[in-house]
């Protein structure tokens, strides 16, 4: 017999408790639209770039000028296309309560990029990752 103290049990009951409550579940219907829609292309840019341990060559380079730009346009995006906004007013809310909370994602992306990469004044860009002592011996 489980015990009701079970954390699996508390977490099950919190997660179907949210499910059977109309609203917070809408609300996970957009935020899950949402990601669906602006996530693919971010996690795929971010992906390839952590697991390479190679300088950066210029087709590369403007993939990620393109990322940072996407970036830095959606942290003050007034509007988010139509495919998020019919689902937000298909379940009778607001999307400009929304934006707001979606402009907040694209800063915390944007500053965690930020974190991980620079564009020098030379317009070059060099990410922490890619940084591998081997090639400091090739250059010599």
């Amino acid at each position: 017999m489980e015990s009701k103290s079970d954390p699996k049990n508390e977490t099950i009951s919190s997660i179907y408790s949210i499910l059977q409550n109309t609203y917070q579940f809408e609300l996970i219907t957009v935020y899950l639209h949402f990601i669906s829609i602006y996530a693919k292309a971010f996690v795929h840019d971010l992906d390839f770039f952590q697991q390479q341990k190679k300088p950066v060559f210029p087709f590369v380079e403007t993939r990620l000028v393109n990322l940072i730009a996407y970036l830095e346009s959606n942290r003050t995006a007034i509007y988010f296309g139509v495919e998020i906004k019919e689902v937000i007013t298909n379940l009778c809310f607001n999307p400009s309560e929304f934006y707001p909370i979606f402009q907040d994602i694209f800063q915390v992306a944007y500053k965690k990029f930020e974190a991980h990469s620079k564009l020098s004044n030379s317009s070059s860009i060099s990410c922490n990752e890619f940084n591998n002592p081997s090639d400091n011996l090739l250059h010599e």
